[in-house]
């Protein structure tokens, strides 16, 4: 009874939905980018984290990933520790076959699993695993909003949210106004922390990804469809974390011991995002979404070259003003097309991925890679071959 006097039953019942909700949500965020998960005959190549992990062919990966599925299914009836940690086991071998695969909604579900190995029924743990999810959830508001604390994000994204509402007379003079979308987010994760500005903080998160999935839907954009499940789940995290909820979070996480399974996805989550600034810990494990932080990447092929390549890219070329005398693939497009996903934008990535055209016997000064990025509006970009790539 001290447990439940300390822990409603109501809120258990909540941490299952929770995790039935990642479940759901990380299932519908495969089918959507099915291409990214199975399938042999996909131009992106596999870009491995780690050269050293041995490659798994695509029908042991097709196993591992509906095993990891299965296993979270059946996690979530039964309460066993053994079964969550084969399951997230499965996970990591899935995602160490392709660092594409470490977009930001994986990453969160990945982080929002390992709470839910602290022991049950041992001094409340319930508790601790509810309190570690809602701080997970609040870091992952206030780090997305500091990553938009940026002149790109406000000269670019914005913009382009405001001329969806053909608002394109005076457009510098609204400019100042996109500062408000991430003090709006930043303010979203510190409410849902306190009790008295809680309920005015969901409301906002909620009426936020309502906007974000008509922005992105087929009647505005028609764009990056991969993260509808995600912001979805959001709501439903949202309401199944918070609702109803009264504790201080900056109270209770000090009167509240906090085992490895809570430790590390929160110094994750609320740390390790700093390092993003230094260039030590990359953007999309810092929640840099839409941010527009990250540099673009461009692959350059000389005119005479062209034949080299698989005619397919033909999709994905690019112009960009001042570059001339061939084609440019746009990797950001090219992902997109046959991923359904974003690309993963770290310079080590690009590297990785421009293997497969320097093996293509193109010479040397005819195949170019670009890193393309603004400072105070101005592009500036960094360039790489073949023979630039090896030697480092």
């Amino acid at each position: 009874m001290e447990l439940i006097t300390r822990f409603p039953k109501v809120y258990l019942n909540r941490l299952k939905l929770v995790k039935a909700s990642i479940v759901i949500a990380f299932a519908l965020g495969v089918s959507f980018s099915f291409h990214l998960w199975i399938g042999e005959e996909r131009l992106f190549p596999l870009v491995k984290p780690i050269d050293a992990i041995p490659s798994l062919a695509s029908p042991v990966q097709l196993i591992l990933m509906l095993t990891f599925i299965s296993l979270c299914a059946a996690w979530i009836f039964i309460e066993n520790r053994l079964v969550g940690l084969i399951a997230i086991g499965t996970l990591v071998i899935v995602l160490s076959q392709d660092q594409m695969r470490w977009q930001p909604w994986v990453y969160l579900y990945l982080l929002m699993l390992l709470p839910y190995l602290l022991p049950s029924h041992k001094g409340g743990n319930e508790k601790s695993t509810m309190l570690c999810l809602q701080l997970i959830i609040a870091g992952v508001y206030v780090w997305s909003g500091i990553q938009k604390l940026n002149s790109n994000f406000i000269n670019s994204t914005f913009v382009q949210m405001i001329r969806v509402f053909n608002i394109d007379k005076g457009v510098e003079s609204w400019v100042n106004v996109g500062y408000a979308v991430p003090v709006i987010e930043i303010s979203i994760g510190f409410a849902l922390l306190t009790s008295r500005f809680r309920k005015i903080g969901m409301y906002c998160a909620i009426a936020m990804h309502i906007a974000i999935l008509v922005y992105l839907s087929p009647i505005v954009l028609n764009h990056n469809s991969v993260v509808y499940p995600w912001n979805v789940a959001m709501i439903f995290f949202i309401r199944l974390l918070f609702w109803g909820t009264s504790e201080n979070l900056f109270s209770s996480i000090r009167h509240t011991r906090l085992n490895i399974w809570a430790i590390v996805p929160l110094v994750l989550v609320w740390i390790f995002p700093i390092f993003s600034f230094f260039g030590y810990w990359d953007h999309y494990l810092s929640f840099s979404l839409y941010s527009d932080k990250p540099s673009n990447y461009y692959i350059a092929v000389e005119q005479t070259e062209l034949h080299k390549i698989n005619k397919r890219f033909e999709n994905y070329f690019a112009k960009i003003p001042g570059l001339q005398g061939g084609q440019i693939i746009d990797v950001n497009k090219w992902a997109y097309f046959e991923l359904n996903v974003p690309f993963y934008p770290e310079n080590r990535v690009l590297r990785k991925l421009s293997r497969e055209f320097c093996e293509l016997n193109i010479d040397e000064d005819r195949l170019v890679f670009l890193e393309l990025f603004y400072l105070n509006r101005k592009p500036h970009y960094n360039t790489f071959t073949c023979k630039k790539i090896e030697t480092e």
